[in-house]
């Protein structure tokens, strides 16, 4: 009997198929950087997230608050020295960032654990400032352009109250918690549900997979600093916001590079009008004010939100506004 032709049919349709594809040109975006800084464009957009994945570069981890004034807001906080670590499991390896020595010499002269400034300001009745410093921070007194008054108000309507480990400023739009070690900042609704909290290093114990603590890196190379202030999402939060950012409307998942250039239409990544702002589902918002006027790089993923920031390594300022909404995004 005469076996079937079907099949030696398809498979020659399905060879033709591809000889014939494989003539047709195939069209596909560049991508949005070279990721080699030697071979970079002018007014090309920098992704400083490299910086955090470098093994040479030493990462420092908010750790514990050293010290605090309720009156002023202000205290000292300890950032752990870091770097990164491997484990290998069979044919897989993964990267951590764990606690390191320092390695400048002489060894007494420089702090592992540097000492800087932190300090949370109540504007009104719902916005909250942060500020941390990564360096030596000379203050010059000038008015900030990025503030009405130039100068943030101090509302009263927020009660102190110490508790054990942890200093608490409640009032009627929710509370905010400060915890002294391991160091934490937590932002809670009026019913007690937590909103949004910085991340710690032991507060990924849990996982195997890397996540990167709140902290900031030093680049071996030069030096320059950048910050990597990692707040929590809850399960289903969706994230919108940071400008004209022609991809999927919710951000999470995704991430946002933030730098001023001609998006040259719709079919690519880059952004016209970056606005380094975010609007939440969980009912708040986060607006960043770097020390200075270069990009903002964000980074939002499904274990967490991330802002990866510019930093003057001269001025060593971040600062950061978090605004909770005035109703829920349904």
């Amino acid at each position: 009997m005469k076996r079937p032709t079907f099949f030696p049919f398809v498979f020659k349709a399905l060879g033709c198929a591809f000889l014939c594809f494989s003539q047709m040109p195939v069209f596909g975006q560049l991508p949005l950087a070279s990721g080699d800084r030697r071979q970079a464009l002018l007014n090309e957009p920098i992704d400083l997230s490299e910086d955090f994945r470098n093994f040479a570069n030493t990462s420092f981890l908010a750790d514990e608050l050293v010290s605090f004034d309720p009156a002023t807001g202000r205290g000292m906080l300890r950032w752990q020295r870091g770097g990164y670590k491997t484990r290998q499991a069979i044919n897989n390896m993964l990267a951590f960032v764990r606690e390191a020595e320092g390695n400048e010499f002489p060894g007494g002269e420089n702090e592992v654990q540097p000492v800087l400034p932190f300090s949370v300001e109540f504007v009104t009745p719902r916005p909250v400032r942060l500020r941390v410093m990564t360096g030596t921070v000379v203050d010059s007194g000038e008015e900030s352009l990025m503030l009405a008054q130039g100068v943030p108000g101090r509302d009263t309507s927020w009660r102190y109250s110490a508790l054990e480990g942890r200093h608490r400023f409640p009032n009627a739009g929710g509370s905010v918690v400060i915890r002294k070690k391991p160091w934490r900042v937590e932002f809670y609704k009026p019913d007690g549900k937590l909103i949004s909290k910085t991340n710690h290093l032991s507060d990924n114990n849990v996982t195997y997979t890397s996540v990167l603590p709140f902290g900031f890196v030093r680049r071996s190379s030069d030096y320059f600093r950048s910050v990597a202030a990692v707040f929590s999402l809850s399960p289903g939060e969706k994230i919108y916001g940071m400008g004209e950012h022609l991809k999927a409307l919710n951000k999470r998942g995704q991430t946002v590079v933030l730098g001023g250039d001609d998006a040259n239409g719709v079919m690519n990544e880059t952004m016209h009008k970056p606005i380094p702002f975010y609007l939440s589902s969980n009912g708040y918002g986060l607006f960043c004010i770097p020390s200075d006027d270069l990009l903002v790089p964000l980074t939002l993923r499904r274990s967490g939100g991330k802002f990866r920031l510019s930093d003057d390594p001269c001025r060593g300022k971040i600062r950061w506004r978090v605004i909770p909404a005035a109703s829920r995004i349904r």
